[in-house]
């Protein structure tokens, strides 16, 4: 089977979202596992000063019982905490697109 994965939302919105299929069931997948390399993105090549003073975590919502894959799709959430880059932009329910505050 393949792999397939689906991807939603923006790096300054509240949230990115990521669905991936074809994980074969009993595979060993932690939190922390994930959180390591979100840590190793943060202090690579490009990075910012916002990345300095953000932490990013992953939240695993389906898919995986007890660090064991299900089988199942694999749903995975990092949130983001910073409210003053969430503040700036707003959804645009009609049209499905982020556009800033104030703009419309």
């Amino acid at each position: 089977m393949k792999i397939r994965y689906l991807t939603a939302g923006e790096s300054h919105g509240p949230e990115l979202t990521a669905i991936l299929e074809g994980i074969p069931s009993n595979f060993i997948i932690t939190k922390e596992y994930i959180d390591s390399f979100l840590s190793r993105r943060q202090k690579s090549l490009g990075s910012g000063g916002r990345m300095n003073i953000e932490k990013d975590e992953v939240l695993i919502s389906s898919g995986v019982v007890n660090n064991k894959t299900t089988g199942g799709p694999i749903a995975l959430k990092i949130i983001n905490n910073n409210p003053l880059l969430i503040k700036r932009y707003t959804a645009y329910p009609k049209y499905a697109i982020f556009v800033k505050n104030n703009s419309l």
